[in-house]
């Protein structure tokens, strides 16, 4: 995918042809979906003429969005998509290097939040330290439910991810395991990161750290 695409190709086609399928964006995003009702309600605020931009959120804001993490708003305003004139916020995601626009009048549904505050940190971190919870689940359903918690952008959910999936001492991971354990500390590391000022690179080797002094303290804690 070229670098710095624009995202929002999947808004602009549907609002001609409302219809009741759902359009993908892209696997890079893990699929971030645009719905019918999406695309209707931004419709029918701007046929209506109605000034939406008082969404709570300001230009250079940093929030997280469900599928794609930490980014920054780049832009609010009225936008000419497929000859209406629509209320957008665009969003940036410098990891990525994309920008996706959605409806003002999405904003609800599309689950973007403001980042997590001090407290809440401090509420996903105790989560991180605390107990591993071990699943007789079969894999291909473990591996869908972390998933979509990674997806549904709750910092909590971020850090029991982090915590199952941690490796065990003497166990390897698997290739998937890897791969989702690498996305969820990313994804918990970016939104510490930019609540304290720092940056993805230094805040990683924090999180892993707690994450084991906290199995080793369940560890002693077991065998005692």
């Amino acid at each position: 995918m070229p670098i710095g695409i624009v995202r929002a190709d999947v808004f602009v086609a549907t609002i001609p042809h409302i219809d009741d399928s759902i359009e993908r964006v892209d696997d890079m995003a893990a699929a971030k979906q645009m719905t019918k009702a999406m695309v209707e309600a931004a419709f029918r605020n701007s046929a209506a003429g109605v000034p939406d931009l008082d969404c709570g959120f300001r230009s250079g804001d940093l929030i997280v969005y469900p599928t794609h993490g930490v980014g920054r708003i780049e832009q609010i305003g009225d936008e000419d998509l497929g000859g209406y004139r629509v209320a957008i916020i665009r969003l940036f995601f410098a990891e990525m290097q994309m920008t996706i626009r959605i409806p003002v009048a999405a904003v609800g549904k599309s689950g973007l939040r403001k980042l997590s505050s001090p407290s809440e940190l401090d509420e996903a971190m105790a989560i991180l330290k605390g107990r591993r919870r071990v699943s007789s689940t079969i894999w291909a359903r473990r591996s869908e439910c972390y998933r979509l918690k990674i997806n549904s952008g709750a910092l909590n959910a971020l850090a029991g991810v982090v915590r199952d999936l941690q490796a065990m001492p003497g166990q390897d991971m698997s290739y998937s395991q890897r791969n989702l354990y690498s996305l969820a500390i990313e994804r918990l590391a970016d939104e510490f990161a930019a609540v304290q000022g720092t940056d993805r690179e230094a805040m990683i080797p924090v999180l892993e750290q707690d994450l084991r002094h906290g199995s080793a303290q369940h560890m002693l804690e077991a065998a005692s």
